[in-house]
Formats: C-alpha cells, sequence, structure tokens
C-alpha cells in the first residue's frame, strides 16, 4: 500500500470487514526509527495521528478520508517504510488497533544529488623533492 502525502488529503482503502467505532484515526510509525510522523509540526512526539472520515463501508472493503494540517510533511525527507496503524475510539481517549499495514509513504521530496570533481581534466600532480 503507498500513501501518498503530496497533497493535503488522500483516500485509503482496505480489505476486511470494518469495527463500528465513534471516531477513527490513523498512526504512521517508521520502520527505520520506530517514531511517528506528527500531523501539526515536523517534529516526532507522541501526538502521531491523522484523523480519519469513513467514505465507504462494505462487507468486504472499506475506505477512510484523511485531511492533515502540516503542508510541510509535503516537502520533507520522510519517505520510507512504515506501519501505518488504524485505531477507532468510542470515547476519545481508549484506542483499539484495528488494522496494521506495511505501507511506502512518499511525497514531493526531491533529491538532487551530484558530484563536481575538483578535478574533471584529470590532471596529474607532479611533485618534486630536494
Amino acid at each position: 500500500m503507498v500513501i501518498n502525502l503530496q497533497n493535503t488529503n488522500d483516500i485509503l482503502y482496505f480489505r476486511g470487514s470494518l469495527t463500528p467505532y465513534l471516531e477513527y484515526r490513523m498512526r504512521l510509525v517508521s520502520k527505520y526509527n520506530n517514531k511517528g510522523i506528527l500531523n501539526d509540526a515536523i517534529v516526532y512526539t507522541t501526538n502521531d495521528y491523522f484523523p480519519l472520515t469513513i467514505v465507504d463501508d462494505y462487507d468486504l472493503w472499506y475506505s477512510f478520508s484523511t485531511d492533515f494540517s502540516n503542508t510541510d510533511i509535503s516537502n520533507y525527507d520522510i519517505g520510507g517504510y512504515y506501519d501505518c496503524i488504524i485505531e477507532g475510539s468510542n470515547d476519545g481517549s481508549t484506542w483499539t488497533e484495528i488494522n496494521r499495514k506495511l505501507v511506502r509513504v512518499f511525497n514531493n521530496w526531491t533529491t538532487d544529488v551530484s558530484y563536481t570533481s575538483n578535478n574533471e581534466n584529470n590532471e596529474q600532480f607532479t611533485y618534486y623533492g630536494q
């Protein structure tokens, strides 16, 4: 599964039946450093979730839409593999894990790596000793 953070919203599709809760959220936890992506700022803290809204709920699959408020995460180097954890709650304080998937996150971050040698003409150095 791929999660696109190029825009400020996305629709996520999951196979299976959905357990009914009053509210849902998604957490993205890095497989590299085991930290989550925060929705409100580009720092890693304990409030690392994205609120979800149900779009469709059928017998074999369901979908959520997500909007994130931090547009900076579209441009930072956070691409990689994450655990996507979908949680549900009826009271807003006790969250139950509904689904966990390995996902690939990508965004607008581009890498422009280029190396220019200071000796492009491959000129040899001559050393003279005394």
